[in-house]
């Protein structure tokens, strides 16, 4: 295995441009960011993201989805 093989498998999934404009459509729901707003811990929120994300033919997981909102901030 090659360097550039081993970095994409610690790295995961590049997230295409409609991915990602997905995510940040779910995220930026008023229902969502309420939940958010009054919730300390939040990973029910994020079940509720990947739901929502799965219906629309993305498969993410809940971390997935967190650090992709981390890094896009």
């Amino acid at each position: 295995m090659d360097a550039e093989q081993n970095s994409s498998k610690k790295r995961g999934l590049t997230w295409s441009d409609q991915e990602t404009k997905a995510l940040l459509s779910t995220w930026g729901e008023g229902k969502i960011q309420s939940e958010l707003d009054n919730s300390t811990r939040n990973t029910h929120v994020f079940s509720s993201i990947i739901r929502t994300m799965g219906g629309l033919g993305y498969l993410r997981t809940a971390p997935e989805c967190r650090q992709r909102i981390k890094t896009l901030k």
